[in-house]
């Protein structure tokens, strides 16, 4: 064994299990939030005592300070990441500190301020969140809670959505946006298309309800899936472990209502995934806190890091009261994977800490034979180091999310899925997915999909096949280009679809005037500080937008180090990634075509 588990609900009933495992959780090891308790249980933790403003906090050791709305202003201004505190999106007044709903703060108090879009693409976001028009009319008639969920999605997002209106094309567009910036696999689509308008007659009884966790014969497919690829076989993945919902950001959403309550707060390691802030915080109201990786180990997630983190946050005048710690891996955005000894010490150090441990295991179909730029590891999923170590299942602290959108090319499909052995977690999502089930027609087709197992094989080796080409083509541009003369690198990876890319070359090759441009519409000023990169790093971020290719800065990944971008190559075909790098090379000539 790792560690003693939480103690296990007796064998009773199903509602008797799911009481007698939450008692057990408020006993010893990690909680389930509030919200969660049987009917008349008592509330505990931060819903019981007034919220605190929550988005991002950082909790490591290099420099960063609360990025939410609650942080002080003179400790801001020693923050090398520290932004400006944003106004109160309704134009008026706050929302009293003592609200529950203040704790519904999303990006706008979790991010630094939305700058002015770069480049000429229209934002699409109009007048709304806390952008240059303000506003949007009738925001004075909203919720405190509803205010809060004003804020836009971040800048990259928003410009790739308003780019798709003009993309590339060799032939009929040369002129148009190469988008690098979104984690979508449109190399295997076809294939995952083509097999979906094969799918059965829908039947009449697909009408009716049925179990909102998802059907029993797509639940069964993917705990058959699952036992192969994420137990490899050692332990059988039971059906009843599986629940779905529309989409992995759904998931967490509701993970996080059921783990944590409003003001409590969840480590994740940076840089990392930026919906991970937005899905924790924007209805649970739980705060992301940082947990800074080392760059010099090209940001390897450990436990060192983690524990740095906590015990910053330890630290702090009002510590937040963590719930639970969040793992990519494979990560995102910097495509490695962590090796099986790192895995099973940071299930021991969650364990330790009476925490939840919640892997993110969405690209574990997506690794590389063989991984570019010489990384070394092969994915190992949590479930097998459980097994390994002995362990019947994945115990009452740990979960795993997975979701259609990356291994199956299937963003807008919204099929996320939850694998936990907490019966008290499975009693709560077999209800609570009613919001957000996923459509049984899409069911039905992924039902098939699944079960087809020479099509299903033939596909996953086919996808592998490209991403491994796609990630090899990416990462010879990257090196064949040399930007300002600089040569740029990458931190090796071995799943997904990234190059976390290291630009901090080109942070001198952009202009005073540029940089002072970039501050200004970032809304934070320059000080001569170690901040002041973050700025740089936004000026070469609108260089690129001019030049009509759209990643994603650093500082959307709540990177630390100011210069680093996320490129995905899976989103683009292997020329037009070759394109993209010729763009970025020339827009760091005198003369570029895209002044």
């Amino acid at each position: 064994m790792l560690l003693p588990a939480p103690p296990r609900a007796p064998a009773v009933g199903r509602a008797a299990a799911a009481t007698a495992a939450t008692a057990a959780l408020a006993r010893r090891g990690p909680r389930l939030g509030s919200r969660s308790l049987p009917s008349g249980a008592p509330a505990t933790g931060a819903a019981a005592a007034a919220a605190v403003p929550v988005g991002l906090l950082a909790g490591g050791g290099r420099g960063g300070l609360d990025r939410g709305a609650a942080a002080a202003p003179a400790a801001a201004a020693t923050s090398p990441r520290a932004s400006a505190t944003p106004p109160p999106t309704s134009g008026g007044d706050a929302p009293p500190a003592d609200e529950v709903a203040l704790a519904l703060v999303t990006a706008t108090a979790a991010m630094a301020p939305t700058p002015t879009p770069a480049g000429d693409v229209k934002d699409p976001s109009g007048s709304g969140g806390d952008g240059p028009g303000g506003p949007p009319a009738g925001t004075a008639t909203l919720s405190a809670r509803g205010r809060a969920l004003l804020s836009p999605f971040p800048e990259y997002l928003r410009l790739a959505f308003a780019a798709a209106d003009d993309p590339y094309d060799a032939t009929t567009n040369p002129d148009g946006y190469i988008s690098l910036s979104v984690a979508e696999n449109r190399l295997s689509a076809d294939l995952v298309a083509a097999h979906l308008s094969r799918r059965p007659p829908l039947p009449a009884s697909a009408l009716a309800y049925g179990p909102m966790c998802g059907t029993p014969a797509l639940r069964t497919a993917l705990a058959n899936l699952f036992t192969t690829s994420l137990a490899a076989g050692k332990r059988v993945i039971p059906p009843e472990a599986v629940h779905l919902s529309s989409g992995a950001g759904a998931v967490i959403d509701l993970l996080a209502s059921v783990v944590a309550d409003a003001g409590d707060g969840v480590l994740v390691p940076t840089p990392l995934y930026y919906g991970f802030v937005r899905d924790f915080a924007s209805r649970a109201g739980v705060a992301t806190v940082a947990a800074p990786m080392d760059p010099d180990s090209g940001f390897a997630i450990t436990v060192e890091g983690l524990e740095a983190a906590w015990r910053a946050n330890a630290a702090r005048v009002t510590p937040v009261n963590l719930r639970a710690v969040v793992v990519c891996n494979p990560g995102n955005p910097t495509g490695a994977i962590m090796p099986a000894s790192e895995v099973t010490a940071v299930v021991r150090w969650g364990r330790a800490k009476g925490i939840h441990v919640i892997f993110d295991e969405i690209y574990v179909h997506s690794t590389f034979d063989p991984p570019p730029l010489g990384s070394k590891h092969q994915f190992v999923s949590v479930a097998e180091v459980l097994a390994d170590a002995g362990e019947e299942d994945l115990g009452e602290d740990v979960h795993i999310v997975w979701s259609f959108s990356k291994d199956f090319c299937g963003n807008a499909l919204r099929a996320g899925v939850l694998i936990t052995d907490n019966q008290a977690v499975r009693e709560v999502f077999a209800t609570v997915t009613y919001f957000s089930s996923v459509a049984v027609d899409t069911q039905d087709a992924l039902t098939a999909l699944l079960t087809d197992a020479p099509a299903l094989d033939a596909y996953l080796t086919e996808n592998r096949r490209r991403l491994s080409s796609a990630s090899a083509a990416a990462a010879d541009a990257m090196a064949a280009a040399r930007p300002a003369g600089a040569t740029i690198t990458a931190v090796p990876p071995a799943a997904g679809f990234f190059l976390w890319t290291d630009l901090r070359p080109l942070l001198s090759a952009v202009s005073a005037a540029e940089v002072e441009a970039a501050a200004a519409a970032r809304g934070v000023p320059l000080t001569g500080g170690p901040a002041d990169a973050f700025a740089r790093e936004y000026a070469v971020f609108r260089r690129l937008v001019r030049a009509k290719v759209l990643v994603t800065p650093g500082d959307q990944c709540y990177c630390e180090q100011a210069g680093w971008f996320r490129f995905c190559f899976a989103s683009a075909s292997e020329e037009e990634v070759r394109v993209a790098w010729a763009r970025i090379v020339d827009a760091f000539l005198p003369e570029p075509v895209y002044p």
